[in-house]
């Protein structure tokens, strides 16, 4: 018989897979770093900064704790967005929406940044409401744990699609994919 904690996630998991998924990475993630101190005798004193990477380290603090629902909604405007775009684009769209909910200009919550008239085509497009990958999951996760491979971006757009001219006026920042990020 399985210990009690383990019981309650596997019935979390039924429930939620979302939810399990996010545990169950958090766990790996802990695991990995236990292992990692334990090898190198837990100093770290004399190991150089490592610079920060946009998948693996947080480019900014968290949000505090976002529901499951609101990482599914961020993996489902990623899928209308990017499904087409390599994993960095994904994680991009997704701190973009962080990016917004934290920024004094627009709401405070991913919910009422997603749906705010005309922020995402795809609200309109109906393209939201496609299923999100496993990928576009991982990415939602990733951009609310705070990876922001855009240096802080609020907009995105597709150069080479028709798009307000508005959007010209924005601030470039990188490209990823076929995407330009930008203020």
């Amino acid at each position: 018989m399985a210990p009690v904690p383990f019981q309650r996630f596997f019935e979390r998991f039924r429930q939620n897979r979302l939810l399990a998924l996010a545990t169950l990475t958090v766990l790996i993630m802990m695991a990995v770093a236990v292992g990692a101190a334990a090898a190198t005798g837990g100093k770290t004193d004399s190991e150089p900064p490592r610079a920060l990477s946009p998948v693996t380290e947080p480019d900014f603090e968290p949000a505090s704790q976002l529901s499951p629902d609101e990482l599914y909604l961020i993996a489902r405007v990623i899928e209308g967005e990017a499904a087409t775009e390599p994993y960095r684009g994904r994680v991009a769209v997704g701190a973009v929406i962080m990016n917004r909910v934290k920024h004094e200009d627009f709401p405070d919550s991913v919910h009422e940044v997603v749906f705010q008239p005309r922020a995402f085509c795809v609200v309109a497009n109906g393209l939201i409401n496609r299923t999100p990958s496993e990928e576009s999951i991982r990415a939602a996760r990733a951009a609310a744990n705070g990876h922001d491979p855009t240096g802080g971006a609020l907009y995105f757009w597709n150069p080479n699609k028709r798009t307000n001219s508005w959007i010209w006026t924005r601030t470039p920042l990188v490209t990823i994919g076929n995407h330009m990020f930008g203020h």
